[in-house]
C-alpha cells in the first residue's frame, strides 16, 4: 500500500518472497549425512572487526577440538583473502568456504552467528543456531528475548552449548 501511495502503479507491483530464499520452498530433509552433525558452520556479519572477533572466539572454543569440523563462510562483502591471510595458521579442522549458504546448511550440525539472516535459513532447515554476542559493540541479535535461542559470548560457553545442541537427536 505504501508503494501505491508513493505513486507506483499497482499493476507493476508484486508481493513475493526474496529470490535469495527460493530454496527454502523446496523440500529438504533434516537428516544429515554420517558425520555432518559434527560440522559447525560459522556465519560472520558484514563488519570486518566483528568477523575477526567471532572467528577469534570460535578458534578459542574449538581450536583443539578436532572431533568437529569448523567451516567459516565469510560475508559476501568481505574479501575472503583478507581473512585467510589474517588467519593463515588455523587448525586443520577449520576451513573457509565460498560455497553457497544453502549447500553449507544442508551439511551443518549447528550455525554460529552474530548478526545474519542465515540464522533464519538455518532454522528453516532445522539446524540449531547459537548467537555469539560481541564484546566490542552494541549487539544486534535478531532473536533477542526468544528463549530457545541462546546467546553467549565466552568461548567456554560457546563450546559447551554447541556440544549440547549438536548432540541432541535430530528431528525426523
Amino acid at each position: 500500500d505504501r508503494l501505491i501511495e508513493a505513486g507506483f502503479a499497482k499493476e507493476t507491483l508484486k508481493v513475493s518472497g526474496a529470490f535469495r530464499y527460493k530454496h527454502l520452498r523446496q523440500a529438504h530433509t533434516s537428516s544429515l549425512k554420517e558425520g555432518m552433525q559434527r560440522t559447525v558452520l560459522v556465519i560472520p556479519t558484514s563488519g570486518f572487526n566483528e568477523t575477526i572477533e567471532l572467528i577469534h572466539k570460535v578458534l578459542q572454543a574449538f581450536g583443539e577440538l578436532t572431533a568437529l569440523s569448523v567451516i567459516i563462510k565469510p560475508h559476501p562483502t568481505i574479501q575472503a583473502k583478507r581473512l585467510t591471510d589474517l588467519f593463515s595458521s588455523i587448525p586443520a579442522h577449520f576451513s573457509f568456504s565460498s560455497d553457497p549458504v544453502e549447500d553449507l546448511l544442508c551439511n551443518a550440525g549447528i550455525v554460529l552467528f552474530t548478526e545474519s539472516s542465515v540464522a533464519v535459513e538455518a532454522l528453516a532447515h532445522h539446524v540449531p543456531i547459537l548467537h555469539v554476542s560481541s564484546d566490542l559493540r552494541i549487539d544486534m541479535n535478531l532473536f533477542f528475548g526468544i528463549d530457545p535461542i541462546q546467546s553467549v559470548s565466552d568461548p567456554g560457553d560457546i563450546k559447551r552449548i554447541t556440544r549440547e545442541l549438536i548432540d541432541r537427536p535430530q528431528p525426523s
